[in-house]
């Protein structure tokens, strides 16, 4: 996960995040969203990431009982 200045294209910050099953058709994660000042990601493998946008820093991780999944965007 990357954060890039709008205007200049600077990198504020970068975190790699956990890595996850690898599944055909499938990106590993989905998201980020903003939601109550934290980003949040969902992966394909049952786990959601909370990560502090002013660092990148992850800040929380659990298992959860859904998949993330995101349709295309046309």
């Amino acid at each position: 996960m990357v954060a890039l200045d709008r205007r200049t294209g600077k990198i504020f910050w970068q975190t790699d995040l956990p890595v996850v099953r690898k599944k055909r058709f499938f990106s590993p994660w989905v998201g980020p969203m903003l939601a109550g000042g934290t980003l949040w990601a969902v992966s394909n493998d049952e786990k959601l990431i909370a990560v502090d946008p002013s660092s990148g820093n992850i800040v929380g991780e659990r298992s959860i009982p859904a998949k993330g999944l995101q349709r295309p965007i046309a």
